[in-house]
């Protein structure tokens, strides 16, 4: 999809200068972004039959397209420089991971997943960047025990379920910069993500 929306951007590109410029800064953003939405390209491709007000010259209006572009770029969680947290505030290993991270100074968007439940729309996000729902499952969990799950061959429709029902099953915290995921507290995922934020 990339590659059809990159191509037809610069299948556009006229002699002057400022709109060469500002197609590719839309190309740019569409690789940096890796999206995948197929609701996204087809609105992209919808740009294609972008109209010019009357009495003007008839040429493709480059702008309005690449405005349009870019509101719908940001309507979907999964675009560039995305910088998130999912934490529970009352854990004393969130909060020593946020402040070793300065997180808070580094204008990351915090959601605690006790006073704010994560949406299934949310989980199903995290689980396109992780791979699987099991990766965000956390197994260490005061229900896992109580609920025996460890016993249970556990399907991926219901450790989604889970999670959605309690927010002590999404494994903590969970961040997200720019693309990639960072998930749980080992001190490999925590200096992975101090790599990334360099």
């Amino acid at each position: 999809m990339i590659e059809i929306q990159s191509q037809f951007f610069y299948d556009k590109l006229s002699k002057k200068n400022t709109e060469k410029f500002a197609l590719r800064i839309a190309v740019k953003i569409l690789l940096v972004a890796e999206l995948d939405s197929t609701e996204l390209a087809e609105r992209v491709e919808a740009q294609k039959d972008c109209n010019e007000k009357p009495g003007r010259r008839q040429r493709p209006n480059y702008f309005y397209c690449l405005r349009n572009l870019l509101i719908l770029i940001s309507f979907y969680n999964s675009t560039i420089l995305m910088k998130k947290i999912y934490y529970l505030s009352t854990c004393d290993t969130c909060k020593r991971i946020i402040n070793e991270l300065e997180l808070k100074e580094k204008g990351f968007i915090f959601q605690d997943i006790k006073t704010e439940k994560i949406s299934e729309s949310q989980l199903e996000e995290l689980k396109k960047m992780s791979g699987t729902y099991e990766a965000l499952f956390s197994k260490v969990s005061r229900k896992y025990k109580e609920l025996n799950l460890s016993s249970k061959q556990l399907t991926e429709t219901e450790i989604k379920n889970y999670i959605l029902d309690e927010y002590t099953f999404l494994k903590r915290p969970v961040i997200l910069v720019n693309t990639k995921i960072f998930i749980g507290n080992s001190k490999l995922v925590i200096e992975a993500v101090k790599k990334e934020l360099l």
